[in-house]
C-alpha cells in the first residue's frame, strides 16, 4: 500500500482436502497430478490431497507455495499434524511471521546493512566466470526449469568415515560435503574460480524457532578451487569462506543482484547456475495414532538451477539428491556426476592432504 508492507488478515478461508483413489498409480505422477500453480492474490497458498493407494496404505502430498514455507516449515507443519493426529494437544506457541518481516525492516534501515553491502560488493568486485558443466543438450536461450532428481544414500559406515574426517580437520560435516562439490565442478569444468549458492535459515532469534513461513535467504559462497592446493587447505579455505558469508546472511540476495546488475542472461541465474544445500533431518518414519507416517523422496521434474545437490543428514546416514536440468543432462550423466561426487569422498577420507588435482572422479572400475 503506497510502498508500505502491510499484512491483509482473511476473515473467512475455506481449506479443503481432495480425496481420491489410485490402486495401482505412480506415485511420482501422483504427487505431479497434485501440484498445480498458485494465483498469489488467492489464498489459502496450500493445498493438500490424501491418496488411497490399498486399504491399509495412504498418501497425503501437501503442496504450499514457496512464498509462505521453506524447509524447516514444512517439517514443522507435518510434525504438528502428526502430533494432533495422535491426540497431543499442547503445543509451543510461536512467533508470528509478522514480526520477522519488522526485524527485516529495521536491519535494512540500519548500520548493519550497509556494512554488509559493502562486503559483498568486495566480494564480487571481479566478474563471475560462468560455470559450463559438460552437457549433453544445448543451453536454451531461454530457462524452462523442466529437471529430474536421482537419490543416493551414503551408509553409516561410509558416513562415519567422512564424519570422522571432518573432525580431525577441524571443521564440520556441512564444510567437508560443501568442499567436495566445489572439488567435483572443479574438476568438471577446470574451473579455480567457482561461486555456489547455498541457503541459510534465518531463523536466529530463538522465538521464530517453532514459526512457520519463508525465512530461508540465498547465499552465495565464491571460492577459489584450484588444483595445486591440498584438499586440507581447501576445506580451511572453504570454512573461512562460508562463515564470512553466513555472518552477512541477513543481506538480500536480490539486493545483491541488483547491486551487481550482471549483464541478465535469460538461459542463466543471476551470480550462479548450482546450488548446494545440507540439512539435518529427523527420522523418517514417525508412528502416531496406530499409523506409520513415511516421507517418500519424489521428484517434482523441475530443476531451478542446472544442479542443485541436497544432503540430509538423519544421522547415521547421508540422504543425497542430485536435481539436474534436464534441459542439459541425461539422467545417465547426472548419475554419473553424483557417482564423481561419492568417488571424491572416498578419496578424501583415505587422504585429505592429496592435491587436489591428484584426486580422480572416476572409480577404478569406471576407468576400465
Amino acid at each position: 500500500m503506497d510502498d508500505t508492507l502491510v499484512q491483509q488478515v482473511c476473515n473467512r478461508l475455506d481449506f479443503n482436502i481432495s480425496y481420491f483413489e489410485r490402486p495401482s498409480g505412480n506415485i511420482d505422477a501422483i504427487v505431479r497430478e497434485c501440484i498445480r500453480p498458485f494465483d498469489l492474490a488467492k489464498p489459502p497458498l496450500l493445498r493438500a490431497s490424501l491418496v488411497r493407494l490399498t486399504e491399509d496404505r495412504h498418501l497425503l502430498v501437501v503442496d504450499a507455495h514457496h512464498i509462505i514455507f521453506d524447509g524447516i516449515s514444512g517439517y514443522l507443519f507435518l510434525s504438528e499434524l502428526i502430533k494432533r493426529y495422535g491426540g497431543e494437544t499442547a503445543f509451543p506457541s510461536a512467533a508470528p511471521y509478522r514480526d520477522y518481516v519488522e526485524m527485516e525492516q529495521d536491519y535494512l534501515a540500519g548500520d548493519e546493512y550497509g556494512k554488509h553491502e559493502r562486503y559483498w560488493g568486495e566480494k564480487f568486485s571481479s566478474a563471475v566466470p560462468p560455470l559450463d558443466l559438460p552437457a549433453d543438450f544445448s543451453r536454451p536461450p531461454v530457462k524452462t526449469f523442466r529437471g529430474d532428481k536421482i537419490f543416493r544414500k551414503l551408509d553409516s559406515d561410509a558416513t562415519r568415515k567422512v564424519r570422522s574426517t571432518a573432525r580431525s580437520a577441524g571443521v564440520s560435516l556441512h564444510m567437508i560435503l560443501f568442499a567436495a562439490y566445489f572439488l567435483l565442478l572443479h574438476k568438471l569444468t577446470g574451473n579455480e574460480d567457482v561461486v555456489v549458492g547455498t541457503t541459510y535459515d534465518g531463523r536466529g532469534a530463538v522465538m521464530f524457532g517453532s514459526s512457520i513461513g519463508m525465512f530461508v535467504n540465498t547465499v552465495p559462497v565464491r571460492c577459489q578451487p584450484e588444483g595445486t592446493k591440498t584438499f586440507r587447505a581447501f576445506l580451511d579455505e572453504v570454512k573461512r569462506e562460508v562463515l564470512d558469508a553466513y555472518d552477512r546472511r541477513e543481506y538480500p540476495f536480490e539486493d545483491l543482484v541488483k547491486k551487481l546488475s550482471p549483464d541478465r542472461d535469460m538461459s542463466r541465474n543471476p551470480l550462479f547456475d548450482t546450488m548446494f544445500v545440507y540439512e539435518t533431518q529427523e527420522g523418517s518414519s514417525i508412528s502416531s495414532g496406530g499409523v506409520t507416517f513415511t516421507e517418500f523422496n519424489c521428484s517434482t521434474q523441475t530443476s531451478i538451477f542446472d544442479m542443485t545437490l541436497d544432503i540430509a543428514d538423519s544421522g547415521s546416514e547421508l540422504n543425497i539428491s542430485l536435481e539436474y536440468a534436464t534441459d542439459l543432462f541425461r539422467r545417465e550423466t547426472a548419475e554419473r556426476y553424483l557417482s564423481g561426487f561419492l568417488n571424491i569422498l572416498d578419496q578424501i577420507i583415505v587422504d585429505p592432504d592429496r592435491r587436489m588435482h591428484a584426486v580422480e572422479i572416476l572409480s577404478e572400475g569406471e576407468k576400465r
